[in-house]
C-alpha cells in the first residue's frame, strides 16, 4: 500500500499548478507546461512503481514469549530483518491490547547497510495481569523518490504474560518470611549428623571408622575425622485449588494489619500475603497465586526448597520442591497455568457439555477427566452452527479445518481414550443417560432436544468422529 507524502503534494503545488496557469493565460507556453507537467507526472508513478518492492526482505520478529508483571514497564525486544542489507529509515507501530500501555504509537528505525538484522526495545506497561497474543505490525518507509510512503502489515505471533506485581509483596512480606526478630524461624528436630561436610578435625575417642578421612590421615600421618554438619533446609509446598469456585470475586479486602507474634505468622501469612496491595475486585485464585509467588521468593531467600501442587478435582500439576531461578520459573509458569484455568471456568457458564460429563460421571461412575476429553469434541459439533467464531477460534488455535474434528483428533495424538464404552460406561445406558440431560438442561447456544443429544451420546460411546449438523 501506498499513500502520498508532503513533497509530492508541494512539488505539485510548485510545478502542475503555475505551469497550467500558464499554459492557459498563455498559449505560446502550453507545449512547455505540458511538457512538464507530463514529466512530473512521469516521475510520480515510477517512483510509486519502484516502490512496490521497496519492502521486500524486510520483516520482524517477537520473541514467542514475553513475561512481565503488572504495572511494572518492561520492553519487548523485537528483531528487524533486512534480507537486501541496504540502507532504509524504517517506521515500525505494533497492535498491542488495550491492557498493554505504550508511550508513543510508532517509533522510527535506522536499518544500517550491510547487516541483515537489527534490534529494536518496545516499551510498555502492563495494566492487566494475564494472557495476551500480538499478531500483526505495521511498517512502514519512504520511496526512492520520497513521493510516496510506503506501508505493509507483517503478521507476528508472540504471546504477552503479565504475572502479579510481587514488587510492594516482597517489600512488605519478606520481613515475614527472613532474618528479621524472630519472624521466619522454624523450630526443627535435629536428627543424625547430617550429610553436608562441614570440616576436618583429629581423631577423638568413639568416632566411627566410617567418619575417618583416609587420605587425609595418610598426608598428616595421624588420624582425620570428616565433620557433618547438620542440614537446616526445610522444604515448602503450596497447595492451591484451581478449582471453577476459586475464581469467584473476593467483595471485601483484608486491611493490612501488624503481625505482632510468631504464631500470627504461621496462622495468617498466606492472608497477609494476598492483602497488599490487591483491589477488592480480585478473584480468590488471584490471591492464591500472588501467596504462592511470594511464598516461593521467601523461601529462596531463606535457603528452603520450594515446591508446588495445583487441583481442581484431580491433582492437575506436582513440581517437587527444589530452589534456583530455573525452577522458581518453572513453578511461575505452573502457576499461570492454574490461574488460566480457574479464570477462564470462573468467568463463563458452564454449558451442554459440562452438563453431560457430570450425569455421565455420575450415573456411570466414570472417570472424571476422561470422559471430558471424549464427550468435548461431539459437544463442540453439537453447538458449532451456533457459536460460530468461537469455534473458529478454537479451528485456528489447533491449525484444524474445524474445531470438533481438531479436539478429535488432538486427543487421538495424545493417547486418550476416544469412546465411552472404553471407560466402563454399558450401551444400555445411552438411553437413560439422554433422558436425564435433557432434564434442568443448562444454558446453551442451540436447543437441548432429546434425539440428537442420544445421537451424540450414541457416537461418543462407539469413539466415532464428531458430527456436525
Amino acid at each position: 500500500m501506498i499513500v502520498p507524502r508532503n513533497r509530492l503534494l508541494i512539488w505539485f503545488a510548485v510545478v502542475v499548478l503555475p505551469f497550467a496557469a500558464l499554459g492557459a493565460l498563455e498559449p505560446v507556453a502550453m507545449p512547455l507546461a505540458i511538457g512538464l507537467i507530463g514529466l512530473f507526472i512521469i516521475a510520480a508513478l515510477a517512483d510509486a512503481v519502484g516502490a512496490r518492492n521497496v519492502l521486500a526482505g524486510i520483516s520482524l520478529e517477537l520473541p514467542a514469549i514475553s513475561r512481565m508483571s503488572k504495572d511494572r514497564s518492561a520492553s519487548l525486544e523485537m528483531r528487524v530483518r533486512n534480507q537486501r542489507q541496504k540502507q532504509r529509515v524504517l517506521r515500525v507501530a505494533l497492535a498491542l491490547p488495550r491492557e498493554l500501555q505504550s508511550a508513543h504509537e510508532d517509533v522510527i528505525v535506522a536499518l544500517p547497510e550491510g547487516s541483515e538484522w537489527s534490534r529494536l526495545s518496545w516499551e510498555c506497561l502492563p495494566l492487566k495481569r494475564g494472557n495476551f497474543r500480538i499478531e500483526t505490525a505495521h511498517l512502514e518507509t519512504v520511496s526512492p523518490f520520497g513521493f510516496w510512503d510506503v506501508r505493509k502489515i507483517a503478521p507476528v505471533v508472540s504471546e504477552v504474560r503479565v504475572y502479579p506485581n510481587l514488587l510492594t509483596e516482597r517489600k512488605n512480606l519478606a520481613a515475614l518470611f527472613l532474618h528479621r526478630g524472630t519472624f521466619g524461624l522454624h523450630a526443627q528436630r535435629q536428627l543424625g549428623k547430617g550429610r553436608e561436610f562441614e570440616k576436618l578435625r583429629e581423631y577423638v575417642p568413639g568416632d566411627g571408622y566410617d567418619e575417618i578421612h583416609w587420605k587425609a590421615t595418610a598426608r598428616r600421618g595421624k588420624p582425620i575425622t570428616k565433620v557433618f554438619q547438620i542440614e537446616r533446609t526445610q522444604e515448602v509446598y503450596v497447595v492451591i485449588d484451581a478449582s471453577r469456585l476459586s475464581a469467584r470475586k473476593v467483595e471485601k479486602s483484608i486491611e493490612k494489619s501488624v503481625v505482632s507474634s510468631q504464631w500470627s505468622v504461621a496462622g495468617d501469612a498466606a492472608s497477609h500475603a494476598t492483602d497488599y496491595g490487591l483491589p477488592a475486585a480480585d478473584s480468590m485464585l488471584e490471591r492464591f497465586v500472588t501467596a504462592a509467588l511470594v511464598l516461593g521468593l521467601a523461601a529462596e531467600q531463606q535457603g528452603d526448597l520450594f515446591g508446588l501442587l495445583t487441583f481442581t478435582d484431580r491433582v492437575g500439576k506436582f513440581i517437587r520442591a527444589k530452589n534456583g531461578k530455573a525452577h522458581y520459573s518453572a513453578c511461575r509458569d505452573a502457576l499461570y497455568g492454574a490461574w488460566l484455568c480457574g479464570i477462564c471456568l470462573g468467568a463463563v457458564g458452564m454449558s451442554l457439555h459440562h452438563k453431560l460429563c457430570h450425569v455421565l460421571g455420575g450415573m456411570f461412575n466414570l472417570p472424571h477427566a476422561e470422559t471430558h476429553a471424549i464427550v468435548l469434541p461431539h459437544a463442540a459439533a453439537y453447538n458449532a452452527a451456533a457459536a460460530p467464531e468461537a469455534m473458529a477460534r478454537v479451528a485456528r488455535a489447533l491449525h484444524s479445518a474445524n474445531a470438533p474434528q481438531g479436539l478429535f483428533d488432538l486427543a487421538r495424538q495424545l493417547g486418550l481414550p476416544c469412546a465411552l464404552a472404553d471407560i466402563g460406561m454399558p450401551e444400555d445406558g445411552i438411553v437413560r443417560a439422554a433422558e436425564m440431560a435433557v432434564r434442568k438442561p443448562y444454558a446453551n447456544p442451540r436447543p437441548i432436544d432429546h434425539a440428537p443429544i442420544e445421537q451424540l451420546i450414541a457416537a461418543a460411546w462407539r469413539g466415532d468422529a464428531p458430527a456436525q449438523d
